[in-house]
């Protein structure tokens, strides 16, 4: 993965063995090589780092060594793999993963302060005398900005958007006729947790948001940027009021988002999915094309594409209203048997 210099200052290439009071590496030191990047283990490559916590992918370990990235892993999950060139055992993967990539990668300062290039904001732009344009961002054409937005470092806003009144937008890249509401916030970190000595402390983000073409983004809804990889939401997708987007979440095209809608990190959601109000999905789920989730459906595995969802837990439509019906007749039965 390249961390997007516009959001994020690196320290590359880093010497690993340089680093050191890493949390989670254990009795084994860091081997003294340097490495150009970060990078989910799914995509590492020559130089990269990445981590290892999942014993489903130990088979694919040797793979990424041989493609010279650097794996962190435990040693229930390097048992049996032998001592391959660039797999490392540390006592705990994920913690000492971005223990390292903290070391190395920082987000650039998200007020006005920073020292980038300066803004760049074309001569037919709107922008209100209150809105706070920080240094590197960039708007385009017939793009307005309302009272009080607050539109960060690095920012790039396409031509053709209208950014609300009070929006704050960061680590995020705009593309045209985008519409984002009053008080929107957009790119800030995820609820990532790691442990710690002492309850818990948050996970580093490294990624962005990335939002298409005519994608409109409701008041007071709030996106998370992506940790390793990118939040995106598709062209054309139509978000409402008072929804969250966690992490990493991938959105397609055309997709409707009802209002109070919550979609965990890592969610997948194909092309042309429609979501009622206050729909909820768990982390890592996938969302088939053309799905559609009732209002108050809650989505703890993954909906097929084409099929129409409802219930809490949610199941197919069909079902949860036979279901329904059953549990209703039974009760009455109860009830006039009294």
């Amino acid at each position: 993965m390249a961390v997007d210099s516009r959001f994020y200052s690196a320290r590359v290439p880093a010497r690993l063995a340089g680093l050191t009071d890493i949390s989670g590496l254990g009795p084994n030191p860091l081997p003294d090589i340097s490495i150009s990047g970060i990078s989910v283990f799914e995509e590492a490559v020559g130089g990269e780092l990445c981590f290892v916590d999942d014993i489903r992918l130990a088979g694919k370990i040797a793979e990424r060594c041989a493609l010279g990235a650097l794996c962190l892993t435990s040693k229930a999950i390097a048992q049996g793999l032998g001592d391959l060139e660039g797999m490392n055992v540390v006592d705990a993967p994920r913690l000492a993963f971005f223990d390292i990539a903290s070391r190395i990668f920082a987000a650039r300062s998200t007020g006005c302060e920073d020292g980038l290039e300066a803004k760049r904001i074309h001569a037919d732009a709107v922008v209100h005398p209150t809105a706070i344009i920080c240094a590197g961002a960039v708007i385009g054409a017939n793009t307005h900005i309302g009272p009080y937005a607050h539109i960060q470092s690095g920012v790039q806003i396409g031509y053709d958007c209208v950014i609300g009144s009070s929006a704050q937008i960061g680590f995020s890249l705009i593309g045209n006729g985008v519409e984002i509401g009053s008080g929107a916030r957009i790119g800030g970190a995820g609820f990532g947790l790691l442990p710690a000595v002492r309850g818990a402390k948050n996970t580093p983000h490294f990624g962005r948001v990335l939002v298409q073409d005519n994608v409109r983004i409701g008041a007071n809804t709030c996106i998370d940027r992506g940790v390793l990889t990118d939040t995106i939401i598709g062209e054309n997708s139509k978000i409402d009021n008072l929804c969250h987007i966690g992490h990493n979440t991938r959105i397609g095209r055309n997709v409707v988002m009802a209002a109070f809608a919550g979609i965990s990190g890592s969610v997948e959601i194909g092309d042309d999915v429609i979501m009622g109000g206050r729909v909820g999905i768990v982390d890592h789920a996938k969302i088939g094309t053309g799905a559609q989730l009732a209002a108050d459906a809650a989505v703890f595995s993954d909906v097929p594409g084409g099929q129409t969802w409802a219930g809490s837990p949610a199941r197919p439509l069909r079902q949860w209203q036979r279901e329904t019906i059953w549990l209703r007749r039974k009760m009455l039965r109860k009830s006039e048997a009294k």
